[in-house]
């Protein structure tokens, strides 16, 4: 398993997210695919790295390809979409490891809502000791093609951490509520915080907590751009040189304008 090693970047950078040339496509168009990383839907956008990547393709109703790049490219990526109707973009990395002090760390984790690993590390006197992690990334984006229907919104890919639509994202209007699950390892995962943001007003996200079914609603009051996002985090026991792993999971689609 390859694993890379980063020192404590951004912290307030930890949406990852997929942001295609459009969502919006006609039918054999190449559309290219870019890997965001930041805050509030402002990001750089990543390099393709080959050897960070685990997955990078679009599923269909005909089957699965793989989203192209040379390495170094930015766009990151490019795919011609072969058929028409719904394509969900998809990008999971393998694991990199991270440190940063104790002071970021736990600033780290109340914004992500990691309440339980904050109380874990204070129960074993370690909130005042470094935080090291490695995460993995899983964002998927929501990509229709043509006029045909959008069905296939809410198929499970078996990310690591993966965000399922329960509500179509192409058919649902602004003011409606989207009901989401977080699946955790292929399973419902509960009492997670999960953000919504939309690209017109990204410093006012509407956030909410997963229920013991891993389902999570949300009244989405605009049109445009929406990311919806979530960090969970896991214990390491078998690596001496991280204590924890985190999974990043986002979902990327618009809403048009009714």
């Amino acid at each position: 398993m390859a694993v890379f090693i980063q020192f404590a970047p951004e912290i307030s950078a930890h949406d990852f997210w997929i942001e295609p040339s459009t969502f919006r496509a006609a039918s054999s168009e190449l559309i290219f695919v870019r890997l965001k990383v930041g805050q509030d839907f402002d990001g750089a956008s990543l390099r393709r790295n080959p050897t960070a990547i685990q997955s990078f393709r679009t599923t269909f109703d005909d089957g699965v390809s793989e989203i192209q790049g040379n390495p170094g490219d930015e766009p990151a990526g490019f795919v011609l979409l072969p058929s028409p109707g719904l394509h969900v973009l998809s990008y999971q990395s393998h694991p990199t490891k991270l440190m940063m002090n104790a002071e970021r760390f736990q600033a780290y984790l109340q914004e992500a809502g990691l309440d339980s690993v904050i109380r874990i590390r204070r129960e074993r006197g370690q909130s005042e000791t470094l935080g090291r992690e490695r995460f993995i990334r899983c964002a998927k984006a929501m990509v229709l093609a043509g006029k045909e229907n959008s069905d296939g919104f809410d198929r499970i890919l078996g990310l690591t951490l993966e965000l399922i639509p329960e509500t179509n994202p192409h058919t649902i209007q602004p003011g409606h509520i989207m009901s989401l699950r977080l699946l955790h390892d292929k399973q419902p995962q509960g009492d997670a915080l999960v953000f919504a943001r939309n690209m017109n007003t990204p410093d006012q996200p509407v956030s909410a907590r997963t229920d013991e079914e891993g389902r999570v609603r949300f009244c989405l009051p605009e049109h445009g751009q929406w990311l919806i996002s979530c960090i969970q985090m896991v214990q390491v026991d078998n690596d001496n040189l991280v204590d924890w792993e985190s999974r990043w999971a986002s979902l990327t689609f618009q809403i048009d304008s009714p």
